[in-house]
């Protein structure tokens, strides 16, 4: 007779397996369980002020990570063609967009903890 288990474990540890038939009992070989997990990235918060402007918008966030305070903003038209892109250790910018065309467009902030973006409309 074929019994199939699983085990699940919020620990890291070394785990035998023991199997018992009868009086007969075996243990296999130790096998180490380490545990990883992939941390989400945390943007706390990513303002595009106004969303709606002819002459500037500002943008500002606040982030939760331990790594380089280092972003990269980064404004693209409907198609994904970068018309604006910079990096930053600020964690506020005032962008002029008096100069592009009307219409919708995408900001996007990059860190090495987060990614997140945002819509704004030019209007004349």
């Amino acid at each position: 007779m074929l019994i199939m288990s699983s085990f699940l474990s919020d620990n890291a540890g070394e785990y035998a397996l023991e199997i018992t038939v009868n009086d007969c009992k075996d243990t296999s070989f130790c096998e180490t369980l380490v545990l990883t997990s992939i941390k989400e990235k945390e943007l706390i918060e990513f303002n595009v002020i106004p969303n709606i402007s002819s002459e500037s918008i500002y943008l500002s966030w606040s982030e939760n990570c331990t790594l380089s305070n280092v972003v990269s903003i980064t404004i693209m038209d409907q198609n994904g063609s970068e018309l604006y892109k910079v990096k930053l250790k600020d964690n506020k910018v005032k962008v002029n967009v008096s100069n592009l065309s009307t219409g919708t467009y995408i900001v996007k902030l990059v860190s090495e903890c987060s990614s997140i973006t945002s819509k704004f409309i030019k209007i004349d």
